[in-house]
């Protein structure tokens, strides 16, 4: 099969060879803009970013996270990232890593015996106070009174 490019326009039998292969390929590209085939693969590379996004949180979530930094690994703008995620976790970003952290926090309080302020330091909070007031608001309890 002859591309566009092989064709000889030096006379007028190629140059109509050349404008048929032209309209071939503007109705092809007309065709592929009107369909739900782009819809489709945008969607679908939409997921598979949001996905890579959850992962790369799942994996830091215990450090500083900045949302600038998690759209530049995936590889998507903050407004896609932000919508995408909470479609796909059903919580905002924000949330997801809080939610992340204070589930480790109480599995690390019921099953090891690590001081509280440690298990703080561990999943991303120096403060224990800051620490303890969003446990207590997540779990209803104190992370002290977990232990008994």
């Amino acid at each position: 099969m002859k591309t566009i490019f092989d064709t000889p326009f030096e006379d007028y039998s190629g140059s109509i060879i050349l404008e048929s292969r032209i309209l071939e390929f503007l109705s092809y590209w007309i065709h592929y803009l009107l369909s739900d085939e782009k819809t489709f693969e945008s969607k679908k590379a939409l997921e598979e970013k949001i996905k890579l996004a959850k992962d790369f949180v799942d994996t830091h979530a215990f450090r500083d996270l900045a949302i600038k930094e998690i759209s530049r690994y995936c590889g998507l703008n903050n407004c896609d990232l932000k919508k995408g995620f909470k479609n796909y976790t059903q919580l905002p970003i924000r949330q997801y890593i809080i939610k992340t952290r204070m589930e480790t926090a109480k599995k690390l309080l019921l099953e090891t015996e690590k001081p509280i302020g440690e298990i703080g330091d561990y999943i991303g909070y120096n403060n224990r106070g800051h620490f303890s007031q969003l446990y207590q608001r997540y779990f209803g309890k104190l992370p002290s009174e977990e232990r008994l």
